[in-house]
Parts: structure tokens; sequence; C-alpha cells
């Protein structure tokens, strides 16, 4: 095909293939080597061609075969010295299906495949680091993507503003204090166990409550749960030794009626009354602590934190 015209190399091309589109890319140097071959596509018999056409005045180059040959890749010039896009063609004596290389990338920082589209770079093959699918609107999270699944932690998880927290019926998260994030639950008889299980579904643990500021805030999500639940469940227990306490990640708060190492705690008077009461709850009415029956107590509700 040397010698032909870029727009008669043009026509070629398009009536030989099934083009699904061109990419703007800077590839056609990778196709100098396949400059050469006979006009034998050209004939009728079925063969593919394909060649590249170059705006800066360096005229078409390109190859081809005859009837049962393959086709090679081609591109068309955009500007001085580069080229509108890079195409690879199917097997000769049939509409060739275009397969389009990726010209443009992303940077994807945190591995999971989906790269940060403010930065994209045009290239004829993916750098370090980089890769062809954009989209991903927050690349320092490799838990956050375009196919994320949504969790109940306030984040856009999947890069789409109009996909709502995927909460637990009757839950809803916020974040609070020292940027925690809570999830307030209401409930029906829920057991202590049953509770902190929940919150480990959502990667969370009941919470641990270190001060009063902290405390009010719990208290605040406790009142706005549907039904106004009399009393919740908070993290605490001291099943593993009786008047021990420990928070869920098992540091010790309570030990000997005493607080431990000046660790924050608010018990109602008389509380802990020990007995057959052994996981921490909070009224709602004064935001204090009392230890109920970690089975038998009726608790209509319970405040998960990630911490």
């Amino acid at each position: 095909m040397a010698g032909l015209s870029a727009r008669r190399v043009w026509q070629l091309v398009n009536r030989r293939a099934l083009f699904v589109g061109l990419l703007l890319c800077s590839c056609v140097d990778d196709l100098n080597g396949l400059s050469s071959g006979s006009n034998a596509g050209d004939a009728g018999s079925g063969g593919a061609s394909a060649g590249s056409a170059s705006s800066d005045g360096g005229g078409a180059s390109g190859a081809s075969s005859g009837a049962g040959g393959t086709g090679v890749a081609g591109s068309a010039g955009a500007e001085s010295g580069g080229h509108a896009g890079s195409v690879v063609m199917g097997d000769a004596g049939a509409a060739g299906e275009a397969v389009i290389l990726p010209c443009v990338y992303y940077p994807d920082r945190d591995g999971d495949g989906y790269g940060d589209s403010s930065h994209a770079l045009s290239s004829c093959s993916p750098p370090s680091g980089f890769v062809a699918t954009g989209g991903d609107c927050n690349d320092a999270d490799p838990e956050i993507h375009p196919d994320a699944n949504e969790s109940c932690d306030t984040i856009d998880n999947d890069c789409n503003s109009k996909t709502k927290d995927a909460c637990p019926v009757g839950c809803t998260a916020t974040v609070g204090p020292v940027s925690h994030l809570y999830m307030a639950c209401a409930a029906s008889k829920v057991t202590s166990a049953a509770a902190e299980t929940a919150c480990e579904a959502q990667h969370m643990k009941l919470t641990r409550i270190d001060d009063a500021a902290e405390n009010t805030f719990v208290n605040g999500l406790e009142l706005a749960l549907p039904g106004a639940p009399t009393y919740i469940w908070i993290g605490g227990t001291d099943l593993a030794q009786v008047g021990t306490w420990r928070f869920p990640d098992n540091t010790i708060f309570w030990q000997a009626s005493a607080s431990v190492n000046g660790l924050y705690t608010d018990w109602n008077a008389g509380e802990p009354s020990e007995g057959k009461e052994h996981c921490l709850g909070m009224w709602a009415d004064v935001a204090m602590w009392n230890d109920f029956d970690c089975v038998a107590a009726a608790v209509p509700g319970y405040v998960c934190e990630r911490y």
C-alpha cells in the first residue's frame, strides 16, 4: 500500500473493518515495522488491510495481506507529530473486530484497580502505578471505588452520591467526637451479645465512652432513636471476672469499686449492683450507667462505635 494517499488508506480501513471508535493516542510509532506488505488485501480476496496516516506530512504507511491473512494495526494523525488513535484489527476474510488500545491512564495509588480521573495521562502503554479505569473518588482508600458496596458509615463507598448508606433496619450512622463513627440502633428485646454481634457486622463494637462529652453525645443518639427507648446497651461487662469491668477492647475501667487509671465512668447511684447483672447500659433520662442482666433484660436499643 506504499504510495497510497492518506484519504485512500482511510477508505480502505473503513471498508475492511467495523470500527468501535478511535481514542486519542500517540501509538503509531509502534507500527513502523509493519509498513511493508502487498496490495493483495485491496484486491477483493477477503484480506484485511490497515495503515497509518500522519498529519505532519509524513505520508501514509501500512501493511496488508491477501485472503486468509491477518490484518494489522492502524492509526490516523491528529496533530503535527501526534496521532489520533490506535486500533488492532481482527482476522482477514471477515469484517474485523476493532480492539481499542487504551490510551488514557489514571494513577491508582490505593491499588483497587480504579484511578483518579483528575490526573489522567495519555500514553501508549500504562505507566507504572496507572490503570485504564478512572472514577475513583478516594484514591487513598482501597475500600472506596465505583464497584464497592455501600456500608453504614456516612461515606460514599461506591463513588455515587445517589446511593444511600446500607444501614441495618432501625440504625443510623453518624460521625461523633474525635471523628469516630457511631451507629445508633432501635431494637426489640435485644441481648447484649446480639447487640455486639450486630456492631461487629459493621466492623464496630459497642461504644466505649471515654469522657463526659462523649457520654452526652451517646445519650443524644439514644434520645433520637425511634420509640424513645428508656435505656440502651453500651460497651462494658464484668462477665469474665465479677467486679472487674472491661470495655469491648478488653481495657479494664472499673475494679474493686473504683475507676482504674482515672478512666471515665458515670455509674448511677448504687451501681454497679453486681448479682446477675453483668452488662453495661445507659438510662436515657439521666444519661447514667447501669448494669443489666445480659440476657434477660429487654433492652430496646444499642450504640456501636468504630474505634
